[in-house]
């Protein structure tokens, strides 16, 4: 399954090596250095994304916070967490939920889940499910499908086609898994190879490996040597194991056409 919330929150903001020095966009600059609250939230993100200067972000998202900004609020909440600092961040995560903001909603049911609060998980997730968050949906499907309840497989089934309508690749790859191995539902081969081909099309490591698996065996899909190739490749690229352990026994049956098709393949973006 694919990343949880928690880690989807906590990747909000860019977290690797500070972009090079740069300074911000100047109508953005100058509208929250006039007070607008809206580009001192933006001048915050910028901060967050593109340098280490997390004091400086907060600043402005404070400034826009104190204008009643709720995005600000929430940007606030996910500066805390980052920290570590649980408190703070739930006290921020519950002020813009409560002024309307969904991902807040979100936000605080990863917070549970994180700290294996299932029931909590499942309240706020709901919530913000119940409201369109696709993230939500997405958790709440893996929530209840993990639980191992035939009776739970319906609504786990049922939030993650909202969270794939909205085009949410891990809720895909799990409707694909869910009509692969029948779990509340007939068995359906067609729809779960279609399932792992929209979820492997925009990169979901374990959607690649498994529609490169049914391409070989042409399971619910017609049979394409070049095609599974191409989707363990990319799989195995991003470390998943069905694409490290079932590539080598393609590969073995490629004859010289299948290599060269597989190689310009590749190199397609």
């Amino acid at each position: 399954m694919s990343r949880s919330i928690g880690s989807r929150i906590k990747s909000l903001f860019s977290s690797g090596k500070p972009a090079p020095a740069a300074a911000p966009p100047e109508d953005v600059r100058l509208g929250a250095e006039a007070g607008d609250a809206e580009a001192q939230n933006a001048l915050g993100r910028w901060y967050a994304d593109n340098t280490a200067e997390t004091a400086v972000a907060g600043a402005w998202f404070m400034r826009a916070a104190e204008q009643g900004f709720v995005r600000a609020k929430h940007n606030l909440g996910v500066l805390a967490l980052q920290a570590g600092q649980r408190e703070p961040a739930a006290e921020w995560f519950l002020t813009a939920a409560k002024e309307g903001w969904t991902p807040s909603l979100a936000a605080i049911g990863a917070m549970f889940e994180g700290e294996g609060n299932l029931r909590g998980a499942l309240k706020f997730f709901e919530m913000a499910a119940e409201q369109g968050h696709a993230d939500a949906q997405d958790a709440l499907g893996r929530l209840l499908l993990a639980d191992d309840d035939p009776e739970l497989y319906e609504a786990a089934r049922a939030w993650s086609e909202k969270a794939a309508d909205q085009g949410h690749s891990s809720a895909q790859t799990r409707l694909g898994t869910i009509y692969h191995e029948g779990l509340g539902v007939t068995r359906d081969p067609e729809r779960s190879a279609s399932w792992f081909l929209s979820a492997a099309r925009q990169g979901h490591p374990g959607a690649q490996g498994m529609i490169g698996v049914a391409l070989h065996l042409g399971i619910g899909i017609a049979a394409d040597r070049v095609e599974s190739a191409f989707w363990l490749s990319r799989s195995k690229a991003q470390g998943n194991e069905i694409g490290r352990v079932y590539l080598p026994e393609v590969e073995a049956e490629l004859t010289a056409e299948d290599r060269r098709a597989l190689e310009a393949r590749l190199r397609q973006p």
